[in-house]
């Protein structure tokens, strides 16, 4: 991915598919997807830096995303017998988490610091994505209704969603530039690398 692209840009291009479809229906929906999506994360990269020679060639990695694909199909079939009242909206779109770039990002990077930082960052997103268009969509924050009437009804499709997400990736830039987060990352990665160039 382009080095010039920052950390937000990153995140809200590798996690595009996930904001826009796991935002739709409710705050609890967008943290369960969110969450899982991070598991499977968690999972691939585990499979990955285990057997790293084999899954850094292209049938390795084919046969990685297929892992994708399997977990989020398991967790597909098993959340909507949790989360009964919310079956309703786990729907296809939630298997495709498996193949969500966001997963198999920067794999062979061994600082699990970043992984922890990109997927908070990816989690606060979601989350405010989500938030966004129930007030502005639907006029209400965790089904409390706020307004009559939706302030700006087109937040609720696919269309406002692109709209809340860069309005969303542009306040997080400014908060992720005053928090420093992104030099603070360079400067683990850097000495990590010289780290292993010792070695």
């Amino acid at each position: 991915m382009n080095s010039n692209l920052t950390l937000v840009n990153k995140i809200s291009l590798l996690g595009l598919f996930a904001l826009l479809a796991g935002t739709g229906n409710g705050i609890l929906f967008a943290l369960v997807f969110a969450l899982t999506l991070s598991f499977t994360a968690l999972i691939i990269r585990f499979i990955y830096l285990t057997y790293e020679s084999f899954f850094s060639q292209k049938t390795g990695k084919i046969i990685l995303w297929a892992a994708g694909f399997a977990i989020s199909y398991f967790l597909y079939q098993l959340l909507p017998q949790i989360f009964q009242s919310q079956a309703v909206h786990f729907n296809y779109y939630f298997i495709l988490i498996g193949a969500t770039p966001l997963l198999y990002a920067e794999l062979n990077n061994k600082s699990f610091s970043n992984f922890v930082i990109n997927h908070l960052l990816f989690l606060d997103l979601m989350l405010a994505v989500s938030l966004l268009r129930e007030l502005l969509g639907y006029g209400s924050i965790l089904n409390y209704q706020l307004f009559i009437k939706a302030p700006l009804s087109i937040a609720a499709e696919a269309p406002g969603a692109f709209m809340i997400v860069g309005i969303t990736a542009f306040i997080y830039e400014i908060i992720v530039e005053k928090l420093n987060l992104e030099r603070k990352i360079k400067k683990e990665d850097s000495i990590e690398l010289e780290s292993e160039v010792k070695v």
